[in-house]
């Protein structure tokens, strides 16, 4: 986010890794509306920075105050079984998915729509992140997949990059999954998450 004083046309905007010693562009023109959105590279560092510079008036820009932190998203691999669908060969039934019967958006806050249910998928999922100090007040949740065998898929189907832990401040978290058809159950042990 950004503002800006009198008469100023497109922006280029660039982002730098090491506070400055290198620039790549974001975008080479776009209005000067005071935001861009765009996803940071899969990069980690203590050194980013911003910079915005008139198109036609190199003379015209601004560059962010002070460096930020970039940490990308860890993989953070989760799998349990539900009773329900458990059957006796260790894995679950996928007869939700077979019939037709799991909806294209997710069934718990309706922001997840996918354009088909993933192979070997029993049902949605709600995983939540309660921190173990305030244990009444919802943390981050995200809605997922939960396939036959226990592991649990992001959106796309994928294993990897599954819920986004830069997305959760650094603490101590319990576990909570949710299903729509069996009570909530919360992880008995604590998971922490800390800045690398």
């Amino acid at each position: 986010v950004w503002t800006s004083t009198g008469n100023v046309g497109q922006v280029r905007i660039e982002f730098s890794g090491n506070n400055g010693g290198n620039w790549q562009t974001v975008t080479s023109a776009t209005g000067n509306i005071g935001s861009y959105a765009w996803s940071t590279p899969p990069v980690q560092t203590t050194e980013a920075r911003i910079r915005l510079t008139e198109v036609t008036n190199a003379s015209i820009n601004a560059e962010s105050p002070a460096p930020f932190n970039i940490f990308p998203p860890a993989p953070l691999n989760v799998r349990f079984l539900l009773e329900g669908s458990y059957t006796n060969a260790g894995m679950m039934t996928t007869l939700l998915n077979t019939g037709g019967l799991i909806p294209l958006t997710d069934p718990y806050e309706g922001q997840v729509k996918v354009a088909t249910i993933p192979a070997n998928v029993t049902d949605w999922v709600q995983l939540e992140f309660r921190n173990v100090h305030t244990p009444a007040v919802s943390g981050i949740t995200q809605s997922l997949f939960l396939r036959n065998d226990g592991q649990v898929l992001a959106a796309d189907g994928s294993t990897s990059q599954v819920v986004d832990i830069s997305r959760i401040t650094p603490g101590e978290y319990r576990l909570v999954v949710r299903h729509r058809n069996h009570l909530a159950a919360m992880s008995a042990t604590t998971l922490t998450i800390s800045v690398v």
